[in-house]
């Protein structure tokens, strides 16, 4: 990999910021204010002036991205078309590719070989559709990262594609459906994934296109995408409402930057940024009792998080705590159980107190569901495409 380009796979990027003042309601109560205020914009007068792509813009084939299709696929079954796709790609696409954190169209990914995973996933998935497979976007729940990206903090999302595979024989390998996922530098093998509609995979776009446009100090422009990814895309899509509620509080109306982080949570009342955003909120206005309620939420809802209890696994197995770690992953199982690598790091954590019964124990249970994961009737085989640079 060229060392001066950075792989990331920032799929939607949700933004915690601290905000400021005003009174607010109890915990749990609704918005102040519908939707329809919301996304007026009136303190964003420039939004409604913005060219924004389109979804048949984003979801797009060029000329260029059929003519390789047609000379590369040429299977007349699903198993076939598939494994012409993969191929054709590897020889000819994937080992060109560059990552980076922009997101683009599929057009543009194919023309411009850059791109973050959001952008290579879209590039196959309108390819495969292309050939006449039926591809959906998957979200993927990952451990949580959270990544710098200027003055913001950001929430790593990741989605993948899952591609449904039909004939007497299902698949070449016989192993059925497949996952193609361009996020090959790590994460738990076998993450909770839910098949989601273009719709929301259009959210995704917008909304990523929004951080870029805010992370750049365009607060117009950015404005317009996250309120784009809402009406396009999807109107119950909780990090565009977070970002809407970021972009208020930076416009000073701070009323309204609290309402859209109270949708943000109606809308998904696990949303760990909302949380936060409205527990800095109220720490800012001194109003602790909501602030140590949202505080307490956000731990909450990360100690039920198998992944985060993983992360803070590692964490206390780098720091030679391995009793912690025990304890973190003992968590993580009884949450998740069918998870490899939550028994392959508890293996070796007892292995390093020297407990050797348990670390073997624990080592022919990892193998167990690694095994299950691999060959279980009706598990998707995972595809990870191999190059890129």
């Amino acid at each position: 990999m060229n060392s001066s380009v950075k792989k990331i796979f920032v799929v939607t990027l949700a933004v915690v910021l601290a905000a400021g003042c005003s009174s607010g309601p109890r915990p749990g109560s609704l918005p102040s204010v519908d939707d329809q205020t919301l996304l007026a914009g009136e303190a964003f007068p420039g939004a409604t002036s913005q060219s924004l792509p389109a979804a048949e813009d984003v979801f797009g084939l060029s000329p260029d991205m059929v003519s390789f299709l047609d000379e590369n696929v040429s299977g007349k079954t699903d198993e076939r078309a598939f494994a012409d796709l993969i191929t054709a790609m590897e020889t000819f696409g994937i080992r060109q590719l560059i990552y980076d954190n922009q997101t683009r169209t599929a057009s543009q990914t194919f023309e411009d070989r850059h791109g973050n995973c959001l952008s290579f996933t879209n590039m196959f998935l309108v390819m495969a559709r292309q050939v006449g497979l039926r591809a959906k976007f998957q979200e993927v729940r990952i451990s949580p990262e959270w990544i710098k990206q200027g003055e913001m903090q950001v929430l790593r999302r990741h989605v993948n594609v899952y591609v449904r595979l039909t004939g007497k024989g299902k698949s070449l390998d016989g192993k059925g459906d497949r996952v193609v996922d361009f996020d090959d530098e790590g994460g738990p093998s076998a993450s909770t994934e839910t098949i989601i509609s273009d719709h929301r995979a259009l959210a995704h776009f917008y909304n990523n296109w929004a951080v870029d446009a805010l992370d750049a100090g365009d607060m117009d422009l950015a404005f317009a995408y996250a309120r784009k990814a809402i009406v396009d895309g999807d109107a119950d899509f909780s990090p565009a409402w977070g970002l809407i509620g970021v972009l208020y509080r930076r416009a000073e109306r701070l009323d309204l930057a609290e309402a859209a982080q109270l949708r943000a949570l109606q809308a998904e009342p696990s949303d760990e940024v909302a949380m936060s955003n409205l527990q800095r909120l109220y720490a800012s206005q001194g109003r602790d009792e909501l602030a140590d309620y949202y505080r307490a939420q956000v731990i909450g809802h990360r100690l039920k998080n198998p992944y985060y209890r993983m992360e803070k696994a590692r964490e206390a197995y780098q720091d030679k705590d391995y009793r912690s770690a025990v304890t973190h992953l003992r968590k993580a199982i009884s949450l998740k159980d069918d998870e490899s690598e939550f028994y392959f790091l508890l293996r070796d954590s007892y292995y390093q107190m020297g407990d050797i019964p348990k670390a073997r124990q624990y080592h022919a249970k990892a193998h167990k569901v690694l095994d299950a994961q691999g060959g279980r009737e009706g598990t998707p085989r995972r595809i990870k495409p191999k190059g890129g640079t």
